[in-house]
């Protein structure tokens, strides 16, 4: 969590002094981020349930870079939503299927250190 909170500060800085939004369109940019997070997460769910894990992780570790580097040519607000969109979609279907294969491969005592440190 804290490596996302961190990127979206930086992405937010980039918004307002490299690109020259305002304020609140950045906000309601960097607002698809965080909502679609929750959908991607469920999507992850089912589709981690479905499928195996690591055809899940490898599927969206390409796509997520391919997304991220489409990021650069978007330049107005709606592209820019439109992206993140799509992005924070691939990316968060990611953690179900990490959560999942941590805990097929861990034991119960072993996979609450593994997660919370």
């Amino acid at each position: 969590m804290g490596q996302a909170l961190r990127s979206c500060l930086f992405f937010f800085l980039y918004l307002v002094t490299v690109e020259g939004y305002s304020l609140s369109t950045t906000g309601t940019i960097l607002l698809f981020y965080g909502v679609v997070s929750f959908c991607g997460n469920y999507i992850g769910g089912i589709l981690t349930y479905k499928l195996r894990t690591i055809r899940i992780q490898v599927f969206n570790l390409v796509n997520t870079s391919i997304a991220f580097i489409g990021l650069l040519f978007y330049h107005t607000p709606v592209s820019l939503a439109f992206g993140l969109f799509i992005t924070s979609l691939i990316a968060d279907t990611f953690r179900p299927a990490n959560m999942a294969s941590i805990s097929i491969i861990e034991s119960p005592e072993k996979f609450e250190r593994k997660i919370f440190g």
